[in-house]
Protein backbone atom coordinates (compact mmCIF):
# COMPACT_ATOMS: atom_id res chain seq x y z
CA UNK A 1 0.00 0.00 0.00
CA UNK A 2 2.73 2.12 1.17
CA UNK A 3 4.94 1.50 -2.00
CA UNK A 4 1.50 2.13 -4.42
CA UNK A 5 0.93 5.68 -3.20
CA UNK A 6 4.73 6.44 -3.08
CA UNK A 7 4.75 5.62 -7.01
CA UNK A 8 1.30 8.17 -7.25
CA UNK A 9 3.22 10.87 -5.49
CA UNK A 10 6.02 10.39 -7.60
CA UNK A 11 4.67 10.61 -10.65
CA UNK A 12 2.30 13.24 -10.05
CA UNK A 13 5.12 15.57 -8.65
CA UNK A 14 6.88 15.65 -12.00
CA UNK A 15 5.80 17.00 -15.14
CA UNK A 16 8.81 16.30 -18.40
CA UNK A 17 8.15 17.31 -21.52
CA UNK A 18 9.83 16.45 -24.28
CA UNK A 19 9.35 18.21 -27.81
CA UNK A 20 9.67 17.11 -31.05
CA UNK A 21 10.88 19.28 -33.97
CA UNK A 22 7.70 19.68 -35.48
CA UNK A 23 5.84 21.29 -32.86
CA UNK A 24 4.55 24.87 -33.47
CA UNK A 25 3.81 26.66 -36.85
CA UNK A 26 3.93 24.34 -39.77
CA UNK A 27 3.81 25.98 -43.48
CA UNK A 28 0.57 24.56 -45.50
CA UNK A 29 1.34 26.15 -48.63
CA UNK A 30 2.71 29.67 -49.34
CA UNK A 31 -0.08 31.59 -47.91
CA UNK A 32 -1.43 28.91 -44.83
CA UNK A 33 0.81 27.36 -41.93
CA UNK A 34 -1.53 24.73 -39.17
CA UNK A 35 -0.74 24.13 -35.94
CA UNK A 36 1.24 20.51 -35.19
CA UNK A 37 2.12 19.54 -31.93
CA UNK A 38 4.87 16.52 -31.40
CA UNK A 39 5.41 16.51 -27.43
CA UNK A 40 5.51 13.55 -24.94
CA UNK A 41 4.57 14.02 -20.89
CA UNK A 42 6.82 11.70 -18.79
CA UNK A 43 7.11 9.80 -21.95
CA UNK A 44 3.68 9.49 -22.68
CA UNK A 45 3.12 10.53 -26.35
CA UNK A 46 -1.21 11.02 -25.80
CA UNK A 47 -3.62 11.74 -23.09
CA UNK A 48 -5.34 7.85 -23.64
CA UNK A 49 -2.62 6.37 -23.27
CA UNK A 50 -1.15 8.11 -20.00
CA UNK A 51 -4.89 8.32 -18.47
CA UNK A 52 -4.70 4.23 -19.08
CA UNK A 53 -0.89 4.76 -17.07
CA UNK A 54 -2.76 6.76 -14.33
CA UNK A 55 -5.57 3.99 -14.16
CA UNK A 56 -3.21 1.25 -13.34
CA UNK A 57 -1.21 2.94 -10.94
CA UNK A 58 -4.73 3.92 -8.96
CA UNK A 59 -5.84 -0.05 -9.47
CA UNK A 60 -2.88 -0.86 -8.10
CA UNK A 61 -3.42 1.01 -4.97
CA UNK A 62 -6.73 -0.15 -4.84
CA UNK A 63 -5.88 -3.40 -4.66
CA UNK A 64 -3.04 -3.18 -1.93
CA UNK A 65 -5.59 -1.29 0.13
CA UNK A 66 -8.42 -3.63 -0.46
CA UNK A 67 -6.09 -6.87 0.48
CA UNK A 68 -5.34 -5.08 3.52
CA UNK A 69 -9.25 -4.12 4.83
CA UNK A 70 -10.92 -7.26 3.62
CA UNK A 71 -10.11 -8.85 6.97
CA UNK A 72 -11.59 -7.48 10.28
CA UNK A 73 -8.40 -8.75 12.06
CA UNK A 74 -5.74 -5.69 9.88
CA UNK A 75 -8.59 -3.73 9.83
CA UNK A 76 -7.55 -1.49 13.08
CA UNK A 77 -4.28 -1.36 11.62
CA UNK A 78 -5.36 0.14 8.50
CA UNK A 79 -7.36 2.69 9.77
CA UNK A 80 -4.46 4.04 10.96
CA UNK A 81 -2.04 3.62 8.23
CA UNK A 82 -4.99 4.79 5.63
CA UNK A 83 -5.27 7.88 7.40
CA UNK A 84 -1.59 8.77 7.32
CA UNK A 85 -1.89 8.19 3.61
CA UNK A 86 -4.43 10.47 3.47
CA UNK A 87 -2.82 13.19 4.66
CA UNK A 88 0.05 12.62 2.61
CA UNK A 89 -2.08 13.13 -0.30
CA UNK A 90 -3.96 15.93 0.73
CA UNK A 91 -0.74 17.49 1.28
CA UNK A 92 0.94 17.15 -2.11
CA UNK A 93 -2.58 17.65 -4.14
CA UNK A 94 -2.60 21.25 -2.36
CA UNK A 95 1.00 21.08 -3.50
CA UNK A 96 1.42 20.53 -6.86
CA UNK A 97 -2.77 21.83 -7.69
CA UNK A 98 -3.29 24.51 -6.39
CA UNK A 99 -7.02 25.72 -6.64
CA UNK A 100 -6.66 29.69 -6.52
CA UNK A 101 -4.40 29.52 -9.50
CA UNK A 102 -4.25 26.82 -12.22
CA UNK A 103 -1.06 28.63 -14.15
CA UNK A 104 1.12 27.24 -10.79
CA UNK A 105 0.49 24.02 -12.02
CA UNK A 106 3.00 24.75 -14.24
CA UNK A 107 6.13 25.35 -12.01
CA UNK A 108 6.86 21.86 -12.06
CA UNK A 109 7.53 21.49 -15.79
CA UNK A 110 10.88 21.10 -17.11
CA UNK A 111 11.86 20.77 -20.99
CA UNK A 112 14.16 17.48 -21.40
CA UNK A 113 15.02 18.66 -25.28
CA UNK A 114 14.16 22.03 -27.01
CA UNK A 115 14.29 21.34 -30.29
CA UNK A 116 12.47 24.29 -30.86
CA UNK A 117 12.80 27.11 -27.95
CA UNK A 118 10.39 29.53 -29.30
CA UNK A 119 7.87 27.01 -28.87
CA UNK A 120 7.96 25.61 -25.55
CA UNK A 121 5.79 28.64 -24.37
CA UNK A 122 3.27 28.44 -27.18
CA UNK A 123 -0.11 28.56 -26.26
CA UNK A 124 -0.77 25.34 -27.92
CA UNK A 125 2.06 23.62 -26.03
CA UNK A 126 1.23 24.98 -22.55
CA UNK A 127 -2.64 24.11 -23.46
CA UNK A 128 -1.71 20.43 -24.25
CA UNK A 129 0.64 20.39 -21.12
CA UNK A 130 -2.25 21.84 -18.98
CA UNK A 131 -4.26 18.54 -20.05
CA UNK A 132 -1.74 15.87 -19.56
CA UNK A 133 -1.55 17.78 -15.80
CA UNK A 134 -6.09 17.81 -15.61
CA UNK A 135 -5.00 13.93 -15.14
CA UNK A 136 -2.41 13.49 -12.84
CA UNK A 137 -5.03 15.92 -11.05
CA UNK A 138 -7.56 13.42 -11.42
CA UNK A 139 -5.57 10.86 -10.06
CA UNK A 140 -4.51 12.52 -6.99
CA UNK A 141 -8.18 13.38 -6.48
CA UNK A 142 -9.11 9.60 -6.86
CA UNK A 143 -6.92 8.66 -4.74
CA UNK A 144 -8.38 10.91 -1.99
CA UNK A 145 -11.77 10.25 -2.92
CA UNK A 146 -10.51 6.17 -2.38
CA UNK A 147 -8.97 5.99 0.85
CA UNK A 148 -11.47 7.79 2.50
CA UNK A 149 -14.13 5.15 1.10
CA UNK A 150 -12.23 2.54 2.81
CA UNK A 151 -11.77 4.39 6.12
CA UNK A 152 -15.99 5.07 6.16
CA UNK A 153 -16.23 1.16 4.78
CA UNK A 154 -13.46 0.24 7.90
CA UNK A 155 -16.07 2.00 10.16
CA UNK A 156 -18.99 0.61 9.22
CA UNK A 157 -18.46 -3.20 9.08
CA UNK A 158 -15.62 -3.29 11.38
CA UNK A 159 -17.25 -1.17 14.24
CA UNK A 160 -14.49 0.10 16.99
CA UNK A 161 -15.14 -2.16 19.77
CA UNK A 162 -13.88 -5.17 16.88
CA UNK A 163 -11.34 -3.07 16.39
CA UNK A 164 -9.61 -1.95 19.45
CA UNK A 165 -6.66 -4.96 20.49
CA UNK A 166 -7.84 -6.41 23.48
CA UNK A 167 -5.30 -7.56 26.71
CA UNK A 168 -5.53 -10.88 28.83
CA UNK A 169 -7.45 -9.62 32.00
CA UNK A 170 -9.01 -6.33 30.54
CA UNK A 171 -12.96 -6.71 28.88
CA UNK A 172 -13.27 -5.49 25.42
CA UNK A 173 -14.27 -1.87 24.48
CA UNK A 174 -17.74 -1.36 24.39
CA UNK A 175 -19.85 1.57 23.74
CA UNK A 176 -22.31 0.82 26.76
CA UNK A 177 -19.50 1.09 29.09
CA UNK A 178 -19.31 4.77 29.54
CA UNK A 179 -23.05 5.46 29.96
CA UNK A 180 -22.84 2.43 33.07
CA UNK A 181 -20.24 4.60 34.56
CA UNK A 182 -21.91 7.77 34.25
CA UNK A 183 -19.39 9.02 32.10
CA UNK A 184 -19.52 10.61 28.57
CA UNK A 185 -19.87 7.73 25.52
CA UNK A 186 -16.45 9.51 23.18
CA UNK A 187 -17.70 6.66 20.45
CA UNK A 188 -21.43 6.71 19.81
CA UNK A 189 -22.65 3.51 18.06
CA UNK A 190 -19.69 1.99 18.26
CA UNK A 191 -18.40 4.04 15.44
CA UNK A 192 -14.12 4.99 14.73
CA UNK A 193 -14.94 8.42 15.58
CA UNK A 194 -15.20 10.77 18.45
CA UNK A 195 -17.73 13.19 19.30
CA UNK A 196 -15.15 15.74 20.45
CA UNK A 197 -14.67 18.80 19.08
CA UNK A 198 -11.43 21.43 19.13
CA UNK A 199 -12.72 24.84 20.41
CA UNK A 200 -9.99 26.84 20.17
CA UNK A 201 -8.12 27.49 16.62
CA UNK A 202 -6.36 25.63 14.18
CA UNK A 203 -3.04 27.57 15.25
CA UNK A 204 -3.67 26.62 18.58
CA UNK A 205 -3.73 23.09 18.53
CA UNK A 206 -1.21 22.96 15.99
CA UNK A 207 1.36 25.09 18.46
CA UNK A 208 -0.03 22.26 21.30
CA UNK A 209 1.38 19.16 19.05
CA UNK A 210 4.46 20.99 18.20
CA UNK A 211 5.43 20.98 21.73
CA UNK A 212 4.12 17.78 22.22
CA UNK A 213 6.52 16.64 19.87
CA UNK A 214 9.15 18.61 20.27
CA UNK A 215 9.35 17.85 23.95
CA UNK A 216 9.21 13.99 23.13
CA UNK A 217 6.40 14.21 25.49
CA UNK A 218 4.77 10.67 23.66
CA UNK A 219 5.98 8.00 22.59
CA UNK A 220 5.20 4.48 21.43
CA UNK A 221 5.71 0.77 21.85
CA UNK A 222 5.39 0.36 18.18
CA UNK A 223 8.38 2.85 17.47
CA UNK A 224 9.35 6.55 16.85
CA UNK A 225 5.90 8.63 16.81
CA UNK A 226 6.79 11.58 14.66
CA UNK A 227 5.02 15.06 14.45
CA UNK A 228 3.01 14.07 11.13
CA UNK A 229 1.33 11.50 13.27
CA UNK A 230 0.39 13.35 16.06
CA UNK A 231 -0.85 15.78 13.82
CA UNK A 232 -2.94 13.43 12.12
CA UNK A 233 -3.87 11.84 15.23
CA UNK A 234 -4.79 14.68 16.94
CA UNK A 235 -6.89 15.65 13.93
CA UNK A 236 -9.07 12.78 14.08
CA UNK A 237 -9.31 12.68 17.71
CA UNK A 238 -10.93 16.52 17.46
CA UNK A 239 -12.64 16.10 14.05
CA UNK A 240 -10.72 19.13 12.56
CA UNK A 241 -9.12 19.18 8.93
CA UNK A 242 -5.63 19.72 9.70
CA UNK A 243 -4.32 19.23 6.43
CA UNK A 244 -1.99 21.95 5.75
CA UNK A 245 -0.06 21.49 8.74
CA UNK A 246 3.06 21.95 7.64
CA UNK A 247 2.51 25.18 5.72
CA UNK A 248 0.35 26.30 9.18
CA UNK A 249 2.88 25.80 11.37
CA UNK A 250 5.85 27.87 8.82
CA UNK A 251 3.25 30.89 9.03
CA UNK A 252 2.75 30.10 12.93
CA UNK A 253 6.78 30.11 13.59
CA UNK A 254 6.55 33.82 11.65
CA UNK A 255 3.81 35.53 13.10
CA UNK A 256 2.59 34.16 16.70
CA UNK A 257 5.02 36.15 19.52
CA UNK A 258 5.92 34.08 22.65
CA UNK A 259 4.06 36.02 25.08
CA UNK A 260 0.90 35.37 22.95
CA UNK A 261 1.43 32.11 22.42
CA UNK A 262 -1.33 29.36 23.52
CA UNK A 263 1.34 27.49 25.58
CA UNK A 264 1.86 30.13 27.41
CA UNK A 265 -1.65 30.70 28.20
CA UNK A 266 -2.26 27.11 29.32
CA UNK A 267 0.73 27.86 31.69
CA UNK A 268 -0.82 30.69 33.32
CA UNK A 269 -4.22 28.77 33.46
CA UNK A 270 -2.66 26.15 35.32
CA UNK A 271 -0.66 28.66 37.76
CA UNK A 272 -4.18 30.29 38.99
CA UNK A 273 -5.47 26.52 39.36
CA UNK A 274 -2.75 26.17 41.98
CA UNK A 275 -3.08 29.07 43.84
CA UNK A 276 -7.55 28.81 43.18
CA UNK A 277 -8.28 28.08 47.12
Amino acid sequence: MLNSIETILTEISKAEIKLGKKTGQIPVNLFETTEIIDLTFNGHATLKNYDHFCEGLLKDLQDQIDAITSDSANAFGAVRALNLLLFDAKSQEKRYFPKKKKDDWLVKVTFKIRYQVEFTHDKLVRDTVLRFLEIQKRLITRCIRLINNRIKHIHTFFPIQDLLPHHPGHAPFTGLAPYQMGQLSLFPNGMGQTTLTWNRSKADLLELIVALSKSNSVGSTGGVVHQKDLIELFGWFFNIDLGSARQAIGALKRRKKPESSYTRELKEVFKLYCEDD
